[in-house]
């Protein structure tokens, strides 16, 4: 009796191992380390970057153990295609490509951890010599810096009074961001005040008014509530026009571009973020602000979302 039990075992095991090998069970791998792990899994859903300690960015590559496309930051909102063991296949920003799994979350981000959110979205600033902060020579020159307070209250160095080095513009120069997303200081440094509610955004035009030390002055009213000022390094701005389509105030109806995820906002900003909405996602417009925000209704409620991640008819 135990010898035919024995014989009943080695059947069930050869024919289990039979269907492995013949695709029967294609769901599971072994890891060299001996780990079974799932492979293939197919999904198609919203995530988020998240980041472990340490780490400052994650990586977008063109396919696995390929080359670095992108970077993504903390609370970036991804779409996710499929998983394959560790990786994952995404669309970040209309940029498809291959993450790590460890660095996506499922979890939506909660309304308080928006702040982290843009300080991680703040790019890496550059060492060259175009974006170092002012010398402290000016200040052990006993040269005082004067702050103005701009239109929304926010306290910016007046260029002229502040900076002997400072060249202003004899006319304002168009210019318009180059990067994901870079703040507007309060001063040419990095250690100085930076907006939290108004980033500029690529793409974004700005009127440079002077430079100083690697530094311009520049205004902007794009998405802003009114006429704001402040500092942006020059490596971060492209001198000339950027010919951008505003809002169409005659449209009715609208969806967000296919392949992209956007935020829905609580109000007009760049920051103030709901939530995150995948590609196709439809929408009824409602009202619009500063030729830059369309407010929506939408299966989530009310909110407004940029021109820029939408189709209107």
């Amino acid at each position: 009796m135990k010898f035919n039990k024995a014989i009943i075992a080695l059947i069930s095991a050869f024919t289990m191992i039979s269907a492995c090998s013949c695709g029967g069970i294609n769901n599971i791998a072994e890891s060299p380390a001996g780990e079974v792990k799932q492979e293939t899994q197919q999904s198609v859903s919203v995530g988020y970057i998240t980041l472990s300690d340490g780490e400052t960015a994650a990586d977008l590559y063109d396919n696995i153990n390929g080359n670095v496309t992108v970077k993504m930051f903390e609370g970036d909102a991804i779409t996710v295609y499929s998983i394959d063991g560790e990786w994952a296949k995404i669309n970040y920003g209309g940029k498809e490509g291959y993450t790590q799994l460890k660095n996506i979350s499922f979890t939506q981000p909660e309304k308080e951890e928006t702040q982290k959110m843009a300080e991680a979205a703040e790019p890496e600033q550059k060492s060259d010599n175009n974006s170092a902060p002012l010398v402290n020579n000016e200040i052990n020159n006993e040269i005082k810096i004067v702050m103005l307070s701009d239109n929304d209250g926010f306290k910016v160095a007046d260029p002229v009074k502040s900076y002997p080095s400072y060249t202003p513009q004899s006319t304002a120069q168009d210019g318009y961001c180059n990067a994901r997303s870079v703040y507007i200081f309060s001063q040419p440094d990095q250690s100085s005040t930076k907006r939290e509610t108004d980033m500029l955004y690529q793409g974004d035009p700005v009127k440079i008014l002077g430079s100083v030390n690697g530094w311009y002055y520049i205004s902007t009213d794009n998405g802003s509530n009114g006429l704001l000022h402040g500092y942006v390094s020059q490596s971060y701005i492209t001198i000339g026009k950027n010919e951008v389509q505003k809002i169409n105030y005659s449209a009715t109806q609208g969806q967000v571009k296919a392949g992209m995820t956007a935020w829905i906002n609580y109000s007009p900003s760049k920051t103030d973020n709901k939530e995150a909405v995948s590609g196709g996602t439809s929408f009824s417009i409602i009202g619009n602000a500063n030729d830059y925000w369309y407010q929506i209704q939408y299966y989530g409620g009310t909110g407004w979302i940029s021109y820029k991640m939408v189709d209107v008819w």
